[in-house]
């Protein structure tokens, strides 16, 4: 049996959250892009 270190497993699934977080963000970004060009017509 493997035991892992838990602040390792916290770490990595901090990192994936904030993965995440910067996914949406950018998908905002894009979004409000898209309603910029939309609204210049």
């Amino acid at each position: 049996m493997v035991r892992y270190n838990n602040t390792e497993i916290e770490k990595a699934k901090i990192e994936k959250a904030k993965i995440e977080k910067a996914k949406i963000e950018k998908a905002k970004i894009e979004k409000a892009k898209i309603e910029k060009s939309f609204n210049r017509k």
